[in-house]
């Protein structure tokens, strides 16, 4: 994450993250694609593989708009602790 949000700052010029946050609609395309390659993963390697690609267009959407991932951590302890019950 710390790399994403310094190259958010200063992404060398032609970089493939650069990219990516300059055109949301290929980091959108990204994500679902890789999502997509993740559902088909068979073999451990694979979706190790395909986790990681998922993981780093995620970290650069979150960079993208300048959201820290301990924000997205902190959502997910609050979800957490919610009560559901189902009658």
């Amino acid at each position: 994450m710390r790399v994403l949000e310094a190259r958010r700052a200063d992404a060398p010029e032609g970089s493939y993250t650069a990219r990516l946050f300059a055109d949301k609609a290929l980091l959108a395309a990204k994500l679902r694609e890789e999502a997509e390659e993740l559902t088909q993963a068979t073999s451990r390697e694979d979706v190790v593989w395909e986790a990681a690609d998922v993981l780093y267009f995620t970290l650069a959407r979150l960079a993208r708009e300048g959201i820290d991932l301990a924000e997205v951590e902190a959502h997910l302890d609050r979800r957490a602790l919610k009560v559901t019950r189902r009658g």
